[in-house]
């Protein structure tokens, strides 16, 4: 960027240690400021001249800036924000900032005043309680509940969310999604306890998984669970965050499955039906040797491969008593589970499996998990109307394979109504819970809690089972495929750096997928770049250091150019450190620009 170099007037030295004058041009650049400034933001001046005004201001205080800019300079009255500024040491402080009389159109003249953190965010906004209605009539208040709207800004929040994190709405006002999950230190249980990527809590798929937070200095574990819902009055599409404290239960090594029993008298029942078709037609063949037998031998090819079916059902539910933990694809024990499943359930069960589940692998013991999805499908069938249709969903995303009961009308009569130590009988949810015993006992092993999502008579219960889709090599691991064209993401909300660097790129001989905000990123059908350029501050959302974050999730390899004129608080050790990333501050040229790439690239 080309400074100005005609200033309104001099900087005087009249500004004490809590206040400073700065001066922008008409493009909003940093062109002159007191050296006061330090005390301010612990940032020396000569290091923010140059950079853009917005890019030293919160994201949540864009908005209050952006009406402060946009402010005529012929009023009378001064105008005054409140806004949050990068400081270089203590990260965001507050200050007041009021513009002052200006003698140009091209350059405005504004003094920076330190003040103590507000108890109220002054840009926050009531609830609206309309939306209120709405969204508690999808979800329960005292359930541990965050909701953001299409753009991951904090929407709203129950009650039992703000009393379990000791926060209150007004603290999240204009948050973002990874703004919320750095506020409260989630971590994921993984082995490397890193913090939750708030990509996957995003996917259009969902997430689940135990973290833990740390709230006034205590860690807490819950059990997470992240689900796309449509709002009924406004139609409205939301991203709720349900956050369930984390309880110890016990598992049996043998849970004594009485429904076993119940299912070896099934398939006995159905082998004699399946013998006696096929005697039959035997006999019919044997006494009209002459006549056209093709009916009865398709009749009895048909019944032959059921009956192996029944066999393979059979020799599984033979092994629901072993005790052994070891990897296994739980889409195989379903299908060979499938001919017992039809016969508990009937014509009214369907099974609607994601197409690449036959590499998804989980660790754990498989006769738990065979007899949970027996259990619960006998308790399905006896807890649905009589004609009621059942649907079983099987789909995976990182690493969880989701597994979804949907019962589309409930009768209400067989269900129990516990009472918890108080003697409360308990909501919906947790009474029809309370009926799957094995189910949750499997979710214990696997540290997943079952939930459930209950919409007029309609029900779904809802697991996800840690794994990992196995590899699928298409070539030998030590062949390097050369990409002839390279293939660039450019993330950049300023329109015209957006084109500069545009034709940067492609003058690098390399074709360019461009975004201006993180809604277009999460639209990208791949993430398959050689390199990935990107601003650090966004005006809107994630920044883009947490974007790249979580396309590196997935693809680890790719180079990244970090551009801007600022970059302190926004990029971590782990961006900075990462072998192929680089910082390129604005204003620069393309020679230089060039340079940064073809060496990313090279490495």
């Amino acid at each position: 960027m080309t400074q100005d170099t005609g200033f309104i007037g001099d900087i005087s030295d009249q500004d004490d240690a809590a206040s400073a004058s700065l001066i922008v041009n008409r493009h909003h650049q940093v062109v002159d400021l007191h050296p006061s400034i330090d005390a301010i933001m612990a940032w020396p001046k000569a290091d923010l001249i140059g950079h853009l005004l917005e890019e030293l201001v919160h994201p949540g205080d864009l908005t209050a800036l952006a009406s402060l800019l946009s402010y005529s300079a012929a009023e009378t009255t001064p105008q005054v924000i409140l806004i949050r500024l990068q400081h270089a040491i203590e990260g965001w402080v507050w200050a007041s900032l009021t513009e002052t009389a200006s003698d140009t159109s091209e350059q405005r003249q504004f003094t920076v005043t330190r003040q103590p953190e507000p108890e109220t965010h002054p840009q926050a906004k009531e609830a609206n309680p309309e939306l209120g209605e709405d969204i508690t009539a999808l979800v329960s208040a005292q359930s541990q509940v965050l909701v953001f709207d299409q753009a991951l800004n904090y929407l709203w929040s129950s009650a039992g969310f703000t009393t379990a994190f000791i926060t209150e709405h007004q603290d999240l006002q204009d948050a973002s999604l990874s703004e919320i999950c750095n506020r409260f230190l989630l971590v994921e249980n993984a082995p490397d306890n890193t913090a939750i990527n708030p990509t996957h809590l995003s996917c259009d798929a969902g997430w689940q998984g135990n973290v833990t937070t740390t709230i006034q200095g205590t860690l807490k574990p819950f059990h997470l669970m992240s689900r796309y819902k449509k709002l009924a009055k406004t139609q409205q599409r939301v991203l709720v965050l349900t956050f369930s404290a984390m309880t110890t239960l016990q598992v049996e090594a043998n849970p004594a499955p009485r429904d076993v029993f119940t299912s070896v008298r099934d398939i006995a029942h159905e082998f004699r039906n399946v013998f006696g078709v096929i005697s039959g037609h035997t006999e019919l063949m044997h006494s009209n040797p002459s006549a056209n037998q093709s009916a009865s031998i398709n009749q009895l090819s048909r019944y032959s491969r059921k009956a192996i079916d029944l066999l393979e059902s059979l020799t599984l539910l033979g092994y629901l008593d072993d005790d052994r933990a070891t990897h296994f694809n739980p889409m195989k024990h379903i299908n060979t589970l499938d001919p017992l499943l039809r016969l508990i359930a009937g014509d009214r069960l369907t099974l609607h499996r994601q197409a690449d589940l036959a590499d998804f692998e989980c660790f754990g013991r498989p006769a738990n998990f065979d007899h949970a999805l027996l259990a619960t499908i006998r308790t399905l069938t006896q807890l649905s109307a009589a004609s009621g249709p059942i649907q079983i969903e099987f789909s995976s995303a990182y690493n969880f394979l989701t597994i979804i009961f949907k019962l589309d009308e409930v009768d209400a009569q067989p269900l129990q109504t516990p009472q918890n130590d108080a003697g409360v009988i308990d909501d919906l949810e947790t009474q029809f819970l309370a009926q799957f015993d094995a189910l949750t006992a499997l979710g214990a092993e696997y540290r997943a809690i079952p939930s459930v999502e209950i919409e007029g008579s309609k029900r779904a219960l809802i697991i996800s089972l840690p794994g990992e889709m196995q590899p699928i090599h298409t070539h030998a691991t030590d062949v390097v495929i050369e990409r002839a064209i390279k293939q660039a993401l450019l993330i950049e909300d300023d329109p015209g750096v957006r084109d500069l660097v545009e034709l940067f790129l492609g003058s690098l001989g390399m074709d360019v997928t461009s975004c201006s905000a993180e809604q277009e990123v999460l639209k990208l059908p791949n993430y398959d770049f050689d390199i990935i350029v990107s601003d650090v501050m966004l005006a809107s959302g994630k920044t883009g250091p947490d974007l790249v974050r979580g396309i590196r999730s997935k693809r680890p390899e790719i180079a990244c150019l970090f551009i801007s004129g600022y970059k302190h608080g926004a990029l971590s050790n782990e961006d900075l450190t990462h072998p192929k990333t680089d910082f390129l501050a604005k204003p620069f040229s393309k020679s230089e620009f060039g340079k940064r790439v073809q060496t990313l690239l090279n490495l």
